[in-house]
C-alpha cells in the first residue's frame, strides 16, 4: 500500500508545473558607460543615441533566460508519448493487411505478416509518439522535427547491437529519450 501510494504521489510530483523553473525573461537595458561615470543631475543631458545604441546592443546579446520545462517533466511526456504511439502504431500495423492479431483468422489476413506490421508500425509510433510527447511537456518550444530525427534516429543505430546481445533492447527506449530531451533543450527557443 506504501509503494503504491508513493508511486501515485511521484507521478504526480514530476508531472505537475514546476513554478520555480519558469520565470519571464525580462530585457534589462543598461546605461551607456559614459552615463555610470555621471552623476544624477547629468544623466538628462545624455545624448538619445546613445541610449539607442545601448538598447541595440542589450537586444542583440544573446539570450541566456531561456525559459525551459524541467528534465523530469519531458521524461514523463516521453515515456506517455511513446506508450500511446506504440500502441496506436501497432494497432494501426496490425490492423494494414485487414488481417488484425486475432487468434482466428476470419479476415483472411496472414498472421505473421500482421505481427511484422504491428512490430514496424509500433517502433514508428513509439517513436513519433516519444517525440511528441517531450515537445509537448517542454510547451513546444523546441523543434518537433529534430526530436522526431533523433529519438527515431537513435533506435534504428541501436537496433543490431541490441539484436547481438541479451537483454540490451531496454538500451532503446533510454537512449532515445536521452536523446529526445538534448535536442529538445538545445532547440529551445
Amino acid at each position: 500500500m506504501r509503494i503504491g501510494l508513493g508511486v501515485v504521489l511521484l507521478v504526480g510530483v514530476l508531472a505537475s508545473e514546476v513554478r520555480a523553473q519558469q520565470v519571464p525573461a525580462r530585457r534589462f537595458v543598461p546605461l551607456p558607460a559614459a552615463a555610470t561615470a555621471l552623476p544624477a543631475s547629468d544623466l538628462a543631458a545624455l545624448d538619445v543615441a546613445d541610449l539607442a545604441l545601448a538598447e541595440r546592443r542589450a537586444r542583440s546579446a544573446p539570450r541566456d533566460s531561456v525559459v525551459r520545462a524541467h528534465p523530469a517533466k519531458m521524461v514523463v511526456g516521453g515515456l506517455i508519448g511513446g506508450a500511446a504511439g506504440l500502441y496506436l502504431g501497432g494497432v494501426f500495423g496490425a490492423n494494414l493487411s485487414g488481417g488484425g492479431l486475432s487468434s482466428n483468422d476470419v479476415g483472411g489476413g496472414d498472421s505473421w505478416n500482421d505481427l511484422g506490421n504491428a512490430l514496424l508500425f509500433g517502433a514508428i509510433g513509439e517513436s513519433l509518439g516519444m517525440a511528441l510527447g517531450i515537445h509537448m511537456a517542454n510547451g513546444r518550444r523546441g523543434s518537433y522535427w529534430r526530436d522526431a530525427i533523433a529519438v527515431a534516429g537513435t533506435g534504428f543505430i541501436l537496433l543490431i547491437p541490441a539484436a547481438t546481445i541479451d537483454n540490451a533492447w531496454v538500451i532503446i527506449p533510454v537512449a532515445q529519450l536521452w536523446s529526445g530531451i538534448v535536442v529538445e533543450r538545445r532547440t529551445t527557443r
